[in-house]
């Protein structure tokens, strides 16, 4: 049998957004997503609704074929039914990854208000787009590479041509400008980016960009004659983040004379970074040679290794300071056993002043802060004047590492509204809710003694569920024992449910705690991360 050609096999008819935006049968929900759909036409929208990211349309349809999710559909006794895909909110960490590994972008619309308080539908928002080139999330980033996002920018005619890469997880910022676009591409064949922006009105740069560099992500931006490069990114970084703060460095301007020019097929051939026969990182040189002890510094040997120094000084000094350590194995001990406990401080301070940082996130700077004044104090050991000087600008920041000390507990749980982040001492009324909450369990069973043996039903028990709260459950022979102060709740085949004031009082002090609690540490956690 002949198969049919791509365009006569019968395909799922189903509507598109662009379908939906002409369609006057819009719910509000759905204008929302449209909404936010047509603000980033080129992300998939993960559109938060109670405990689910949903997707929709073609989003949808993408999603469920590069994630493996089921494919559902709204309005399904329509003729042009909406296709439907979601994943738990709590999983997106697990889901989001693969999504940019991929290559596509990544829209996240959040719920603004509480759903209960809410009057008419919940507000929702895009709080932040990921790309491939703008992570922050620690689970889509390899700890020893740099995550660059690079722009390219160019004149008229064969001339120079400006080059701006920035890591947004570590605060990195560099530009350059290259002769030509030969010597452009090459250099950023080195730095390897994972995505790079060109001007939309420059095509036929953006086709030499991709042929050069297939398998990284080229994203057309308006263009941005007065700033180039460095303007372009800037923008492209502010539009992910919604108003969002990053830390990201001064611009460092590079000299590409000051590093020995080494081109992709050298890079490729000599092994440097990654082997020929499988392209992974075991039996490069660079596997070979890092034995460092923080992912900073396995990144920065990474650069170190593709960017070769080239002047005579910067090499003199760089072998002094590993002649200190030579001479001085005592001293390499002591700093490798100090740097052996420090985190990776860079993306971690990245991550904070983005407001992104999990209580975990604040524990391990903590911790790595706690660790740089054992390594400030070898380093003040050495006679390398490169080395002493580190030490001088090592700051432990001992206000703020006292500060998270006293307010987080030592080992807080993976996500800030599972509860229990905030120490015990650090707010005398989120200890009071505490109590009440620990209280609250034998309160009532205390309370339920009390009830038995003033009505004389040895049977009664409380009881809880979520639609009626506590309530005092009675068995239909007993009925006649229920005191008049029992005040009815609802009616079941084989018994009564009652409550007393008393009872009502206390559930809505334990129910309140609880939520107050929470309310109160993420409050607390708020305050510190922006402290």
């Amino acid at each position: 049998m002949t198969e049919p050609a791509p365009d006569e096999r019968e395909t799922p008819a189903y509507m598109t957004s662009e379908d939906a935006r002409r369609s006057a049968s819009q719910t509000p929900m759905m204008r929302q997503y449209l909404a936010a759909k047509a603000e980033h036409p080129d992300a998939l929208v993960l559109f938060r609704m109670g405990d689910f990211y949903e997707l929709f349309f073609e989003d949808a349809v993408e999603a469920a074929r590069l994630l493996e999710l089921t494919l559902t559909s709204r309005n399904k006794k329509d003729d042009e039914p909406i296709p439907m895909a979601g994943v738990p909110h709590h999983a997106m960490a697990a889901y989001v990854p693969r999504l940019i590994e991929a290559g596509r972008k990544v829209a996240i619309c959040e719920q603004m208000e509480d759903p209960r308080e809410a009057k008419g539908i919940v507000e929702r928002a895009v709080v932040r787009v990921i790309t491939p080139g703008v992570v922050l999330e620690d689970s889509i980033l390899d700890h020893r590479s740099n995550n660059y996002l690079a722009a390219i920018a160019r004149g008229a005619g064969d001339g120079p041509v400006e080059l701006v890469w920035i890591d947004v997880s570590t605060g990195e910022r560099r530009g350059a400008t290259a002769p030509h676009l030969a010597a452009a591409l090459g250099e950023l064949g080195r730095i390897e980016p994972r995505e790079i922006l060109v001007a939309d009105d420059d095509g036929p740069l953006a086709v030499a960009v991709a042929h050069e560099l297939p398998g990284v992500a080229v994203t057309r931006v308006p263009p941005r004659g007065d700033g180039g490069a460095e303007a372009m990114a800037a923008d492209y970084i502010g539009e992910t983040q919604k108003g969002g703060a990053l830390l990201l460095r001064d611009l460092e301007r590079v000299e590409l004379h000051s590093s020995l020019r080494l081109g992709p097929m050298t890079v490729r051939n000599l092994e440097l970074v990654r082997t020929l026969v499988d392209g992974k990182r075991k039996g490069s040189l660079l596997h070979l040679l890092d034995q460092t002890r923080t992912a900073m510094g396995s990144r920065l040997l990474k650069q170190w290794i593709l960017f070769p120094l080239a002047g005579l000084d910067a090499i003199r000094a760089r072998h002094d300071a590993v002649q200190g350590f030579l001479e001085h194995p005592m001293l390499r001990d002591d700093v490798r056993e100090a740097l052996g406990g420090v985190y990776d401080l860079e993306r971690l301070v990245a991550r904070v002043t983005a407001g992104a940082a999990s209580p975990r996130d604040l524990v391990a700077l903590k911790d790595s802060l706690g660790r740089l004044p054992a390594l400030s104090a070898a380093l003040r050991e050495s006679d390398a004047p490169a080395l002493a000087a580190l030490a001088d600008r090592l700051d432990p920041v001992d206000d703020a590492r006292a500060l998270i000390a006293r307010a987080l507990v030592d080992e807080p749980p993976l996500r800030l509204q599972d509860g229990g982040v905030i120490r015990e001492g650090y707010s005398d009324e989120l200890d009071e809710l505490l109590a009440i909450a620990r209280e609250g369990k034998s309160w009532f069973t205390r309370y339920e003694a009390e009830l038995r043996a003033q009505s004389g039903i040895s049977s009664a028990k409380i009881k809880y569920n979520g639609v009626f709260g506590y309530f005092i459950e009675v068995t239909k022979a007993n009925l006649h024992l229920v005191p008049d102060t029992w005040l009815r709740k609802q009616t079941l085949a084989n018994a009564e449910r009652y409550y007393t004031p008393e009872l009502k009082e206390r559930e809505d002090k334990v129910l309140g705690a609880d939520s107050r609690r929470l309310d109160l540490e993420q409050g607390y956690f708020e305050e510190l991360r922006r402290a």
